[in-house]
């Protein structure tokens, strides 16, 4: 916050429904420097990924038990956790 250097990211988070919108010094609201605390992550689970290329094993078929499929991989190598983050909490 302006004036405020002090309040960070974790200051934002105790009252985000009145912190998000302020601004700081150098010209940035808060819900820009802080996404995760004002609920503002911008990131989503992919719509294309597969664990190894199976049509019905996506990212909601990694939600039915993300502590083991989260380490899961693709046909690509790519991982659950990497593709699936708002399943696998990773924003």
């Amino acid at each position: 916050r302006a004036g405020k250097p002090s309040k960070g990211c974790d200051y934002v988070a105790k009252k985000p429904s009145k912190y998000c919108d302020y601004e700081g010094e150098d010209g940035t609201f808060a819900f820009e420097s802080c996404p995760k605390a004002c609920g503002e992550c911008g990131c989503q689970d992919s719509a294309t990924w597969r664990y190894k290329g199976k049509s019905g094993k996506d990212c909601d078929w990694v939600a039915n038990d993300p502590d083991s499929r989260c380490k899961k991989k693709s046909s690509d190598g790519v991982k659950a956790k990497n593709a699936c983050k708002v399943t696998c909490e990773k924003c």
